[in-house]
């Protein structure tokens, strides 16, 4: 009968172990990454949904042919946006900026988002 020799049988609990540190560093690296990318996304995401409620807002002041100097909220694409226009005089007797600024009320960075737009139908 032939014996068999048992000494490479399989990995050493040294192996193992090395091996689950080299997998869990990689897995904690790639975790980071994932969340830093979904915060850039989600910022990128409600600046689009600023720009989008504030063109609006241009829109519907141009159609309405005024602007209030107000703050407004509104609800859009699922959370609570605050909206403030204001006027701004120009040294230009014809020209009339309009500022508008939107932030969400529920996130925890509330940075506004800004569009300037310039009309030469001074009212």
């Amino acid at each position: 009968m032939a014996q068999t020799s048992n000494k490479h049988r399989g990995f050493t609990l040294l192996e193992v172990l090395f091996a689950l540190v080299i997998i869990s560093v990689v897995m904690f690296s790639y975790s980071k990454s994932l969340s830093v990318a979904s915060s850039h996304s989600l910022l990128a995401n409600q600046k689009f949904f600023a720009r989008v409620l504030l063109k609006n807002a241009y829109a519907q002041d141009r159609i309405e042919r005024r602007v209030l100097n107000k703050t407004t909220e509104i609800e859009f694409a699922g959370a609570l946006w605050l909206l403030e226009r204001e006027e701004i005089e120009s040294s230009d007797s014809k020209m009339m900026f309009i500022r508008y600024q939107a932030f969400r009320q529920d996130a925890a960075n509330k940075k506004a988002i800004s569009i300037l737009f310039g009309r030469g139908d001074k009212q």
